[in-house]
C-alpha cells in the first residue's frame, strides 16, 4: 500500500478516508427484470466496485446478459467488468464523469453504431 511505502521511506502520512463506496441494500429484482427484457440501454459503471454491486444486486444471469450497453469510466472498470462477463460497449478516452459521458454522446449520438431503434 502506498502509504506504508511511504512510511518506509521515512514520510510521515495520514491517510484520510474521503469515500466509502456501499451496496445499495434494496431489491434488484425488478431491474434485473428491466436488463433482461432490454428496456435498459446503458449502465454506467464508475469503479470496479460498482461493477460488483450491479452484479450482486441483478444477479450474473441479467448481468451478462448483453442486453444493454455496459460503459466504463476508464480501463481499469472496464477489465473488472469483463472479469465478471458483461461486454464493454463504450469505455471513456478521458476517466473522468465528463469523458464517460462524451463517450456515451459518441456511442448513442449521429457518429456512433450504438442508437438504438425505436
Amino acid at each position: 500500500m502506498l502509504p506504508d511505502g511511504l512510511r518506509a521511506l521515512g514520510a510521515v502520512v495520514d491517510a484520510l478516508p474521503v469515500y466509502e463506496t456501499v451496496r445499495d441494500a434494496g431489491d434488484g429484482s425488478q431491474l434485473a427484470r428491466d436488463v433482461v427484457a432490454g428496456g435498459i440501454d446503458a449502465i454506467t459503471f464508475t469503479s470496479s466496485s460498482t461493477v460488483r454491486h450491479f452484479v450482486d444486486i441483478v444477479g450474473r444471469e441479467a448481468a451478462t446478459s448483453g442486453r444493454f450497453a455496459a460503459a466504463a469510466i476508464g480501463p481499469v472498470t472496464a477489465e473488472a467488468a469483463r472479469e465478471l462477463g458483461i461486454q464493454v460497449a463504450i469505455e471513456a478516452r478521458e476517466y473522468t464523469v465528463p469523458g464517460l459521458v462524451e463517450a456515451l454522446v459518441r456511442y448513442f449520438g449521429e457518429e456512433g453504431s450504438g442508437k438504438r431503434d425505436g
